[in-house]
């Protein structure tokens, strides 16, 4: 698993996990269902799935090197639409 910081810091440096889809986009407002969410989507067959979780969410979960985890606070009003934006607009047509 990589880890990032911030959305900033994976749209600058984790960008190029986004190149070859399908990429799956997991927002975890909790701890419940993280891991076994994450298993069921590489089960599926997508090439990555980004965790975008708060910093204190998760910690000292063991997760395969397919998954990007990226610090980020998804709980307030706007954080679900302007991460998928942020993300669609650093990966067109993925």
């Amino acid at each position: 698993m990589t880890h990032h910081p911030s959305l900033a810091h994976f749209l600058k440096e984790g960008v190029e996990s986004l190149a070859k889809g399908p990429v799956a986009l997991v927002l975890a407002e909790d701890e419940v269902e993280i891991a076994s969410t994450i298993r069921h989507h590489l089960d599926l067959g997508f090439k990555r799935v980004i965790l975008f979780a708060a910093h204190d969410l998760a910690r000292d979960l063991a997760l395969p090197a397919k998954v990007q985890r990226v610090d980020q606070d998804v709980r307030s009003d706007s954080a679900v639409v302007d991460t998928i934006n942020a993300v669609i607009n650093a990966a067109p047509g993925i």
